[in-house]
């Protein structure tokens, strides 16, 4: 209760600076690139409701279906602006009208598309129980815009860092990913994790 007061209040605070900055970059993308400035997706959020998360688009369009799925033509698809925008987390800001709906929340485990559980326990067929499991209980609570398996350089083990996360929550943690994620958006994902 006191988080979501929390996410409620920040969201507030946040919202008018952030509609500015999402209606200059959504202005630059269509100008640009002549792509809608918002990408909207499905994803699982709490309690297994589908709800659709925002995001500024940093691609340009695809032309088939199959295309969708195929990395190496999303890596190609990607804009100059649009991998500016994801190295700095950017891409994200839209999200605190979901934060403000109650489909998310500042901090908590990012929100996945179905296929990304079905891939998971595809890659993991003798941990399927584990994926079940860890699949259930990140849908105990809201997404987040940012949580603990993104500000630890998205390391390849998402179900221990959700579980470790989600099975010992505390205010320190929470804090930890919110000052971590602001430093991200000031610096770059890249360069913060020394990718760069």
């Amino acid at each position: 209760m006191i988080k979501r007061l929390a996410d409620i209040l920040l969201a507030l605070l946040l919202i008018v600076p952030i509609s500015v900055i999402c209606l200059i970059l959504g202005a630059f993308n269509t100008v640009l690139y002549r792509t809608p400035p918002l990408y909207l997706q499905q994803r699982i959020g709490r309690n297994g409701r589908l709800f659709t998360c925002l995001k500024l688009k940093s691609m340009r369009g695809f032309e088939t279906e199959a295309e969708v799925n195929d990395k190496f033509r999303d890596a190609q698809r990607v804009t100059p602006l649009g991998l500016w925008l994801r190295n700095r987390g950017l891409d994200e800001l839209p999200q605190v009208w979901n934060i403000l709906a109650g489909e998310m929340s500042f901090v908590g485990p990012r929100p996945l598309l179905a296929k990304n559980i079905h891939a998971i326990r595809d890659k993991n067929p003798d941990q399927t129980d584990s994926v079940d499991q860890w699949a259930a209980l990140r849908q105990t609570v809201r997404p987040g815009m940012s949580g603990w398996h993104q500000v630890h350089s998205m390391g390849p083990n998402i179900i221990d860092f959700d579980t470790d996360y989600l099975n010992n929550p505390s205010l320190k943690r929470h804090l930890i990913v919110f000052a971590r994620s602001v430093v991200i958006l000031a610096a770059g994902k890249r360069r913060f994790f020394g990718l760069q």
